[in-house]
């Protein structure tokens, strides 16, 4: 009989370390769940902090490339702007000036004084560098152009006084300006690159 109750006891104490064990392992698996849970739970909004971190980096950047790109765009808009005003600027002047030029230029006459017996003159009238091709340029720049024989035909009284005062030789170029009534004798070599030279000056 004591026998068997002290068996009793050590099955009783048995059965108490075995609940007891198992509680502490229960206990023991709830609280490395809710660790592992929470641990998990903090990596995953860690991950996700970074993630948007991320997204918000990545946006900023191509907001920022967006507006380097619509600065660029502004900035290359304003040059071909400024460059289009320039050449129209450039343009304009240029026309101005050429229309300057021009007005200038038809208050101007070419004066080719010759004499039909002088073979000089022959040789100059009739050559393809000399008096044609520089007549038709001058005329081009729009000068009056007047060919005039000393002793056949008749002087104004300004071509008069110019040629008692400064023909020499034959054949003579010279331009008359209107505007301030003066004349230009060309002293250069005949050909049709100092001619040219002459009637653009």
């Amino acid at each position: 009989m004591n026998f068997i109750i002290r068996h009793k006891k050590f099955l009783y104490l048995f059965l108490l370390v075995a609940f007891l064990i198992s509680a502490l392992y229960f206990i023991v698996s709830m609280v490395s769940n809710k660790s592992l849970e929470k641990y998990s739970n903090k990596e995953n909004q860690n991950k996700n902090q970074n993630q948007n971190k991320n997204q918000n980096q990545n946006q900023n950047q191509n907001k920022n490339q967006n507006q380097n790109q619509n600065q660029n765009k502004n900035q290359n808009k304003n040059q071909n702007q400024n460059q289009n005003q320039n050449q129209n600027k450039n343009q304009n002047q240029n026309q101005n000036q050429n229309q300057n030029k021009n007005s200038v230029k038809v208050e101007k006459t070419l004066y080719y004084f010759y004499f039909a017996t002088c073979p000089y003159c022959i040789k100059f009238s009739e050559a393809s560098d000399g008096w044609i091709s520089i007549k038709q340029y001058a005329e081009n720049a729009g000068y009056k152009v007047v060919k005039k024989d000393i002793h056949q035909h008749s002087l104004t009284k300004m071509e008069q006084e110019y040629v008692n005062n400064n023909l020499k030789t034959v054949p003579h170029l010279a331009i008359y300006q209107k505007n301030n009534k003066s004349w230009k004798k060309y002293e250069g070599d005949r050909n049709l690159k100092s001619l040219k030279e002459f009637v653009d000056k």
